[in-house]
């Protein structure tokens, strides 16, 4: 004979489990636009070193993401001339200010120099904190 004597129930809030799963759309769609979008888009960090990398910037300058990842923007593929003033825009979107239309020369991996139109922001996290910076190009 089968018989229930009790039943024992697990569960799970609904509104924590679409959050994460809203988090996790969201962080896919992101990371989707940034492969995708037809322009060159670089993002740093707070020191300047580079985060992020897109196939439109690997097409501008010959570098692969994984060449890019982790040097130092300025330092490695900004020209001389204009190291200084990217600096300067870099630290001017660390602190919140938003730049459009901004022109510099970017080197290639061939030795080149490649002028670029740039719009930069600063890049925030979940708790609205500016944790670096992200760039546009034309």
């Amino acid at each position: 004979k089968n018989v229930c004597d009790g039943v024992f129930f697990v569960g799970q809030e609904l509104d924590e489990l679409r959050a994460g799963a809203a988090v996790d759309s969201e962080l896919a769609m992101q990371d989707r636009l940034i492969r995708e979008v037809n322009a060159p888009l670089i993002a740093v960090d707070a020191q300047g070193c580079i985060v992020e990398w897109n196939r439109k910037a690997e097409l501008l300058t010959g570098f692969t993401k994984e060449e890019a990842l982790n040097k130092n923007l300025v330092q490695t593929f900004i020209t001389d001339e204009f190291s200084d003033s990217v600096q300067t825009m870099l630290s001017q979107s660390m602190n919140g200010q938003e730049i459009t239309n901004y022109e510099f020369s970017l080197w290639t991996k061939g030795g080149q120099r490649k002028e670029i139109l740039w719009s930069a922001k600063a890049r925030r996290d979940g708790q609205d904190n500016i944790m670096g910076v992200i760039g546009v190009g034309q």
